[in-house]
């Protein structure tokens, strides 16, 4: 479980990036509608448990996880 201030410091990491992206949503806003935090798409599946505990530390969907780190 992350600390309050880690929280409050990935939605403002997220924030930062929607606003220079024109696309996205704080981290807190994505995992509470379940939706991917750069790409705002619908959360469905996970390749693996990694990448679904990714998803609870960055809020990114399996699309744009494979596109960051390949």
């Amino acid at each position: 479980m992350k600390t309050m201030e880690t929280g409050n410091m990935l939605d403002v990491l997220t924030i930062k990036m929607a606003k220079m992206t024109g696309k996205g949503m704080a981290r807190s806003e994505a995992l509470e509608q379940n939706k991917c935090a750069k790409c705002e798409a619908d959360i469905t599946e996970f390749k693996d448990e990694i990448s679904e505990r990714e998803y609870k530390i960055s809020a990114w969907c399996q699309t744009c996880q494979d596109g960051f780190f390949g």
